[in-house]
């Protein structure tokens, strides 16, 4: 059988996902609850090899850490959360005055227990007769006010924003649990404000303001803490959500 662009294709009956050969899908629980991740055998081109460990990030969670060498990237590590109910998320209840700090913890966070792509930000935009469209784009920066993201103008997303100046955008870190959603109006930058962006010829700088912001954690029985703020004046308006 030939073999597919990304993927490692064989003959013979289907393995179990993430399971390699002459490997066993490991369903034991440790002492302290945590569901091990399956061992990871080869899996698009990359070798890893398990090793189990728990550490405690900021806010005093419980996380279990896979830890394996990477052919591409040796330090990789992937980061897997107890779950249900074991996601603190002290603002939920207390909520500051000011988001933004929250964003750039959450996202530093992220960082730090190794999330795969914690930049990988789904940006959503319509043209003007409301037709949306979706991809994925990375931040360069965050800023007080927004996300900064390049992309080229003449690019689909480039038209829309140029034409529509509102959109979208949605982080979501499975390892941990979290989302973000962001949503507001988007102005192209000036060419001396883009300038020091890593950015090819062609390419603009778009901040994505923070008009709207909505943190989600992970909860039991899908009873999930969701944060809305909203701008109101020259403050923000905090509000739960539920569902």
């Amino acid at each position: 059988m030939p073999e597919e662009a990304g993927e490692l294709v064989a003959d013979g009956p289907r393995r179990p996902r993430g399971v390699g050969p002459g490997q066993q899908q490991d369903q034991a629980v440790t002492a302290d609850g945590l569901q091990p991740v399956v061992p990871v055998g080869i899996r698009r081109g990359r070798m890893f090899s398990p090793a189990y460990g728990v550490v405690e990030d900021a806010y005093g969670r419980r996380i279990e850490i896979l830890q394996g060498v990477d052919i591409a990237r040796p330090s990789l590590m992937l980061a897997r959360t107890k779950g249900a109910g074991d996601l603190p998320f002290p603002e939920f209840h207390a909520p500051p005055a000011d988001p933004v700090p929250l964003v750039r913890a959450w996202f530093d966070e992220a960082v730090r227990l190794g999330v795969r792509e914690p930049r990988a930000l789904a940006l959503a935009t319509a043209c003007t007769d409301g037709r949306p469209s979706t991809r994925m784009v990375a931040p360069n920066r965050i800023e007080d006010d927004g996300f900064v993201f390049a992309t080229h103008i003449g690019s689909r997303k480039g038209r829309e924003m140029t034409a529509n100046p509102w959109a979208s955008g949605a982080l979501y870190w499975r390892e941990t649990s979290q989302q973000l959603v962001v949503t507001g109006a988007v102005e192209r930058l000036s060419a001396a404000v883009a300038d020091p962006l890593p950015r090819p010829e062609g390419y603009v700088g778009f901040p994505l303001r923070f008009d709207s912001l909505e943190f989600w954690a992970n909860g039991a029985d899908r009873l999930h803490e969701r944060l809305v703020y909203e701008r109101s004046g020259a403050g923000w308006r905090a509000r739960r959500l539920q569902p």
